[in-house]
This record gives structure tokens, C-alpha cells and sequence, in this order.
């Protein structure tokens, strides 16, 4: 195994690239040290970046890669363990070239591909409006959960009926019972969800977009960041808005 990115590139006909955020990215592929990149220079080879980053950095990356006469792909992905599993992601790609025809089959094995046209950063914005969505109903659905739960309504009963209507999906479906069971188990971590909002914003105000319901929502998973939720799903939001002793009742 190679002890830094740089070794790992090295010699390598393509490079994939999946961190956290924009600082691991930045570290990962620029570092002059022990950057990817650096490794890449010697032999022209492709650079994918799958990871959720700010439209800036990836029009930055693209830049970098591109000057060394490498060839970059931006690809982030749509969804979590149980796809990623399955082959079943939704992957977001922009190229400012032809993909090399050694890509696609590859790039299959994970899910679908979406072609977004060839201009870095509109994978990223589209993923962060993702994620962001996601995260709207996470949060809505833990609020709406905390006042029936304070009713006379039985949790089980909301959650049959709100779970066969024509308006949730099947993901809905799913933060509703990770919210009534309290199962937290992390697969996409609040703390994750909190860096997508927060560059979300800051894509907005790059492009002159208000987003003052993603701002006020990114509150909400600070708040759940502050009071110990961090490494929990996202649906751990809800414990901001359910009562602190309510069992379920399923």
C-alpha cells in the first residue's frame, strides 16, 4: 500500500478521489509534497473526484489538473451504504473532455451515471441542492414527529398513514421510521449533512441565490452538531423536536 496520495497516483491510468470536504480534497490531490497530483504529472493519467465539495473547489481542481495536461472527471455520487452496496448510486458527472472509453464500464459497476455537460462545479451544485432537499425532510419530518407525539394520536398511526401517502417516498419513508424506532445508526452523519448545508449557502451567495429556508435549516443541524449529535444519522435531528421521554410505540 502507499504510504501518501502522491505514491498512490503515481504510475496509475485513473485516480478516484472520495473525502470528506474541501479541505481533505484540497490536501488530497494539491499538497505539494505529498499531493495526488503531483503523482499524476509524470504519466498524463485521469483524475475522478467523487466526493461532495463547493463548486469552487472543483473548478479549482479542474484547473490545477487540467494545466498539468492530466484529465480531470467531476463525479459526485447520490446515495449511501445500501446503494453503494447494491450498485445502485446515482452518479452526477461533469467532463470538459470526452470520457475515455475505459471509464463508463467502470463508473457502471457503482450505479447510473448523469451527464451534467462539461463544466466543473455543476455536478457539485446539483449534489449539494441533493442533499440539501434530503435534508429538508429530515428535519421536517423530526418537527412534525415532536408535535404529533405531544397529541393524542398514536405514533404508530401517524406513521402508517404518512408512510402510505401518495406524497412520501420511499425514502421518507425511511427517515420516518429511523425517527419513530430512535435508530440513529449513521449513514450519512449530521456532521455531513451540516458541511453540505453550510457550502450550499456558499454556493448560493456565489451565484446571487437567496436560500434563506437552507439557512435556517443549516440552524437546526448546528443546534443538533452542538448537543452531541454529530456522528448520528441525520435523522437524529429529530431529537431537537421529540419529547426527551417518548418511547415508540410501535
Amino acid at each position: 500500500s502507499a504510504a501518501t496520495p502522491r505514491e498512490a497516483a503515481a504510475g496509475a491510468d485513473i485516480v478516484f478521489s472520495m473525502v470528506t470536504d474541501d479541505d481533505a480534497s484540497r490536501q488530497l490531490w494539491l499538497d505539494e509534497e505529498s499531493g495526488a497530483l503531483a503523482g499524476l504529472a509524470a504519466s498524463g493519467s485521469l483524475a475522478v473526484e467523487c466526493s461532495t465539495l463547493t463548486p469552487t473547489l472543483v473548478r479549482q481542481l479542474a484547473t490545477a489538473i487540467t494545466d498539468l495536461r492530466c484529465r480531470f472527471v467531476e463525479c459526485p455520487v447520490v446515495g449511501s451504504r445500501p446503494q453503494a452496496e447494491a450498485g445502485k448510486l446515482v452518479l452526477l458527472l461533469t467532463s470538459e473532455r470526452p470520457l475515455p472509453p475505459e471509464l463508463p464500464p467502470i463508473l457502471e459497476l457503482l450505479g447510473r451515471i448523469v451527464s451534467l455537460g462539461n463544466k466543473p462545479g455543476d455536478a457539485a451544485t446539483l449534489k449539494l441542492a441533493i442533499n440539501a432537499f434530503l435534508a429538508l425532510q429530515a428535519a421536517g419530518l423530526g418537527e412534525l414527529f415532536g408535535f404529533l407525539e405531544r397529541s393524542s394520536i398514536a405514533e404508530s398511526t401517524a406513521a402508517e398513514i404518512f408512510t402510505n401517502l401518495p406524497i412520501t417516498s420511499p425514502t421518507a419513508a425511511m427517515l420516518i421510521q429511523s425517527i419513530i424506532t430512535r435508530n440513529f445508526s449513521p449513514l450519512f452523519p449530521v456532521a455531513l449533512v451540516e458541511k453540505d448545508l453550510r457550502y450550499a449557502l456558499s454556493a448560493g451567495a456565489d451565484v446571487g441565490a437567496d436560500l434563506p429556508i437552507v439557512e435556517r435549516l443549516r440552524e437546526q443541524f448546528v443546534a443538533a452538531l452542538d448537543a452531541g449529535f454529530g456522528a448520528d444519522h441525520l435523522t437524529a435531528v429529530s431529537q431537537l423536536f421529540l419529547p426527551a421521554t417518548a418511547d415508540s410505540q410501535l
